[in-house]
């Protein structure tokens, strides 16, 4: 079963400003968490999310979020030493900053395959990312792959392989 890991922006996306953007993602994140529902993905939580929440001064979205988060994940992936490592070396290759790179470096620990992110600048460094061992995706893209698989109930599109699903 593919695990996917959500990073902060994603869950905060029904609470942003109504835009078409945020309106697609944030219906994206819904469909994401029915998969979770329905067994058929993993969510993977992080102390790091959770910090990152309890820093949002706003009461009411921070604990609608956090519980979201607590009800949704499947498990939660600690910060180890070794993610700490990893994190250094994401932050040094791809140029990101320390809480992005902690995030990631959870979740490619955690073995998540997916990373969801609203933050254009993590997805403009996807590239990067993902010689770390892990796909970045938004969340809308993510539920856009899903759905094509779905359709592919007699195998034919598989026969275009794996790159065709990474888009």
């Amino acid at each position: 079963m593919e695990r996917v890991y959500i990073d902060t922006c994603a869950w905060c996306r029904p609470f942003d400003k109504p835009t078409p953007r945020t309106t697609k993602e944030t219906d994206a994140l819904h469909r994401i968490l029915s998969l979770a529902d329905e067994g058929k993905i993993e969510i993977i939580g992080s102390g790091v999310v959770l910090f990152e929440v309890s820093m949002i001064d706003v009461a009411e979205k921070r604990d609608a979020i956090s519980a979201l988060i607590r009800k949704s994940a499947n498990m939660f992936a600690e910060v180890t030493e070794e993610a700490e490592r990893l994190a250094v070396d994401l932050t040094n290759k791809c140029k990101l900053d320390s809480v992005d790179s902690a995030h990631i470096a959870t979740a490619v620990r955690g073995n998540a395959g997916v990373f969801l992110t609203t933050d254009d600048e993590i997805l403009d460094k996807k590239d990067c990312i993902s010689k770390f061992g892990i796909v970045v995706k938004n969340p809308a893209d993510y539920i856009k792959v899903v759905q094509d698989e779905q359709r592919c109930i007699c195998g034919s599109c598989y026969e275009k392989g794996p790159e065709y699903f990474k888009k």
